[in-house]
């Protein structure tokens, strides 16, 4: 069986700066609007997860116009996608419903930059639903295998997870009333939060 070799990675975006161009408009195009969600995920195989990285830009200009103190607008371009492949080892996140969970080291693998013109021609026809970009347990277990994590860590990682996650489990079920209807409250508070940044990002 051949080995594959996979990274997870991190794509930013180099802003510059157009100094001498003055825009005399009242009408501009934000960063919110310009640009959605940038977290790089794989999806449900380990031939689809070494494919190209994974990021979502909005269609529209890439440019955003800047209003200065003084009253003079500067314009803001983005004109190239800095992309950074890190290496992967065994996470320790207890929300991991099955299996062991995986995450992103801090070494660097590769480094490139594309442009961004390039970079928007072809993620518009790649872009990943929620359901592609979900690792199945046997799929981790591969990619962390293939970077060196034997069976033991990542059994022990396993029962890492599971007494994190019983314990949290366990205070919750200590928790009276009045905790309980706070801690109801508090999650009732993060769901319309996270609700309300949807909309402003599909708006």
């Amino acid at each position: 069986m051949n080995k594959l070799r996979c990274t997870d990675t991190l794509i930013s975006l180099n802003p510059q700066k157009d100094d001498a161009t003055i825009e005399e408009t009242s009408t501009c195009t934000s960063l919110d609007d310009s640009l959605s969600s940038g977290n790089s995920m794989r999806s449900t195989s380990v031939e689809t997860s070494i494919d190209t990285p994974s990021t979502a830009l909005s269609e529209g200009p890439l440019t955003t116009i800047m209003k200065l103190d003084n009253g003079l607008e500067r314009k803001v371009s983005f004109k190239h996608v800095h992309v950074k492949e890190f290496d992967r080892i065994i996470g320790d996140n207890p929300s991991c419903s099955f299996g062991v969970p995986i995450s992103i080291g801090w070494t660097v693998e590769n480094e490139s930059e594309i442009d961004m013109e390039e970079y928007e021609s072809f993620r518009e026809h790649h872009r990943r639903s929620k359901l592609e970009m979900l690792l199945p347990k046997e799929t981790r277990e591969v990619l962390l295998m293939d970077w060196g994590c034997s069976t033991k860590d990542m059994s022990l990682a396993v029962k890492e997870k599971v007494k994190i996650k019983n314990q949290r489990n366990f205070t919750v079920a200590k928790l009276g009333p009045i905790d309980s209807l706070e801690e109801w409250m508090e999650r009732a508070n993060r769901k319309m939060k996270k609700m309300f940044r949807r909309r402003q990002t599909s708006s």
